[in-house]
């Protein structure tokens, strides 16, 4: 294939996928520029584990007010529960919809458990984890994690 066929493809099915992520520090959008130093000073106050959204191409605030991993853990999975009925509408099918999940640092029972719990809500799918990339993980900090739902491409 060459490469402006797989750019093509990859644009045709960028709006196919959504990815959810929970970010457990402020400090890092503060860094980024994301947030003002007052929100998050606001924010670490109040213990606030914001879920952003990636949806094509764009970056969003998705659910900012939650206090618990737990609480922001059910709503990423009530939103990829409803992402996939969106993309099973594409073809009236859902065995080509991937589901994944991710995550920043080394606290490998949080990632375990949230893997299970995912299992549990999407029975019959195989959901594969890794690491994010540094570079994605260089400004969301250590405790992040991450789900995507995503159509299959042929």
């Amino acid at each position: 294939l060459s490469g402006s066929l797989i750019h093509s493809k990859l644009e045709e099915q960028k709006m196919n996928s959504d990815i959810f992520i929970m970010v457990d520090t402020l400090a890092y959008l503060k860094k980024g520029g994301r947030i003002t130093p007052a929100a998050a000073a606001a924010g670490q106050l109040l213990k606030i584990k914001p879920i952003l959204q990636i949806k094509g191409e764009k970056l969003d605030k998705f659910r900012m007010m939650n206090r618990t991993i737990s609480n922001a853990k059910r709503i990423m999975i009530d939103a990829a529960k409803e992402s996939l009925e969106v993309l099973k509408q594409i073809d009236g099918k859902d065995d080509n919809v991937v589901i994944n999940l991710a995550y920043t640092g080394t606290d490998q029972a949080l990632v375990k458990e949230f893997l299970e719990e995912v299992k549990e809500e999407f029975p019959g799918k195989e959901i594969y984890y890794a690491p994010l990339s540094l570079s994605v993980s260089c400004h969301i900090g250590d405790g992040a994690l991450a789900i995507t739902i995503t159509k299959e491409t042929l």
